[in-house]
């Protein structure tokens, strides 16, 4: 009788023990909940610029001293400590060796004044004394004195109109590829003739 009551107390102490331990595990193995707000932490705030300059321009040189930008600007804003400015409705004429170039026209674009680099975003549209070139986004390479642009590529000249995705050209336009499903236009043939 003593060994059948101590299988019925091992059978009961197991019938407790089992649960408490499965219960045991089951919320030390759980990951706690995370709760994620619908709002970031830190809202967005309307942040101060430093310094605010309306109706005003500054002037950049090409690392060989030979290209000057003049960007002017309805309002160029510095908003922390560092060399970045950004600039709004934006006019700009580029000179190479005192000889104006090309104008360039931009809703708005970032100059880091240390680096000399300046990327402008659209609608752009830059006029030379030959062509007219349009794009999305405009960056200037002041170490290779270059220009790079980006998105809904126009370029036209007498007689001639090409689309693209984007282009590298000399400042002076001069010398300038197209690249990217690019499409050649004849003006005298007329709009639909694509070659």
């Amino acid at each position: 009788m003593k060994k059948l009551s101590k299988k019925y107390l091992v059978v009961a102490f197991l019938i407790l023990i089992i649960p408490l331990i499965i219960f045991a595990i089951n919320n030390y193995s759980q990951k706690p909940e995370v709760k994620i707000s619908p709002k970031p932490l830190q809202e967005e705030q309307e942040v101060e610029p430093r310094l605010e300059l309306e109706e005003s321009s500054i002037t950049l040189y090409s690392e060989d001293g030979i290209t000057r930008w003049e960007l002017g600007a309805e309002s160029i804003q510095q908003f922390e400590l560092g060399n970045q400015i950004t600039l709004n409705q934006i006019q700009a004429k580029v000179y190479e060796e005192e000889k104006e170039v090309i104008n360039i026209i931009a809703d708005k674009g970032k100059v880091d004044i240390e680096t000399g680099f300046i990327g402008l975003e659209g609608p752009i549209t830059i006029k030379s004394q030959e062509k007219l070139l349009k794009a999305d986004n405009l960056n200037w390479n002041s170490a290779k004195n270059e220009l790079i642009g980006l998105g809904h590529v126009l370029i036209e000249q007498p007689g001639l109109k090409v689309r693209g995705e984007r282009f590298i050209s000399q400042v002076d336009l001069k010398k300038l590829e197209i690249l990217g499903n690019v499409k050649v236009i004849s003006q005298e043939m007329g709009e639909g003739n694509e070659e």
